[in-house]
């Protein structure tokens, strides 16, 4: 429980006047605080003899709005700091810290205009390990191999329940969806990050629980360009994701086209809709990031 539910409804809001001052500082531009991490000895190809500083936070995957606390909102990590690293033509990916955990974020916007980090929620599998940001083994599987920043294949270098994270939502029940670029998976997580269900492409794959099932051309998209932005509709009926680009579907051959997949969810029936979205250039230059839903149409 968030400290405020408890409070009374006074205790809740600012005034107006105070929320006024506030977001006039915080619309300034705020510095979230940061730790760095433990990676050294990088070189920063921009400037000679200096090297990467690598900044422990990291909340740009996805942002959702807390849906009882009006001052505060959740933000969602990627899968840690990588790199491409295509030298033996196998979509190499150096992962800089191979057990960095993907999580999400509670943060609170303060009176003087700052914001403070309440918590982070790491985010595990069903039986409440915490999970990495390397790529899928089987269903979902990007083809892609990760290696460690001395440019050797990591031993572990595989996660089933992996996530390469992007959207965020956060339902009033405490529970959380989060979409990824890897399967596309869609998966639902409890109040403390645990895996409940997921929703993706792949009838045979077991992590599936409750019968939710994207249409099977969804398994045909293309790496590193999955399922990117996640909303839900106001009355927290259904379930909205998009596309990052066109799919390659039935192979490569389309990839250039400018048409992208909307798919809503209805979390009642488990009915699924697909929409299409027209970019406005083709593709391969443009990338779809965030949808929200401003109605349940």
């Amino acid at each position: 429980m968030h400290k405020d539910e408890n409070t009374s409804k006074d205790e809740q809001h600012l005034s107006d006047d105070a929320q006024v001052q506030m977001y006039k500082k915080f619309a300034t531009g705020v510095s979230l605080s940061y730790d760095i991490l433990d990676i050294h000895n990088i070189p920063d190809a921009a400037k000679s003899g200096h090297f990467i500083e690598f900044r422990y936070g990291g909340f740009g995957s996805a942002l959702s709005a807390h849906p009882t606390a009006k001052n505060q909102f959740y933000a969602l990590t990627d899968r840690g700091p990588n790199t491409t690293y295509n030298v033996n033509h196998d979509h190499g990916k150096i992962f800089l810290d191979p057990t960095y955990t993907p999580r999400i974020g509670l943060f609170e916007l303060q009176a003087n205009g700052t914001i403070a980090k309440i918590k982070e929620i790491l985010l595990k599998n069903p039986q409440g390990q915490a999970i990495s940001g390397l790529p899928n083994l089987h269903f979902g599987a990007s083809k892609e191999i990760a290696y460690d920043q001395r440019g050797c294949v990591l031993a572990q270098g595989n996660d089933e329940f992996g996530l390469d994270s992007e959207g965020l939502v956060a339902l009033k029940d405490g529970s959380f969806w989060v979409s990824d670029e890897y399967g596309p998976h869609i998966v639902h997580f409890d109040a403390d990050g645990v895996e409940i269900d997921r929703i993706n492409a792949y009838p045979q794959d077991m992590r599936r629980k409750s019968g939710y099932l994207l249409p099977a051309e969804y398994a045909n998209r293309r790496q590193n360009r999955g399922m990117e932005g996640l909303t839900i509709t106001p009355d927290q009926k259904k379930l909205v994701g998009i596309m990052q680009s066109s799919m390659s579907n039935p192979d490569a051959s389309v990839a250039s086209s400018d048409l992208v997949r909307i798919i809503l969810i209805d979390l009642q029936t488990k009915a699924i809709s697909q929409y299409l979205y027209q970019q406005e250039a083709d593709s391969k230059q443009h990338s779809n990031t965030a949808i929200t839903a401003l109605n349940s149409t």
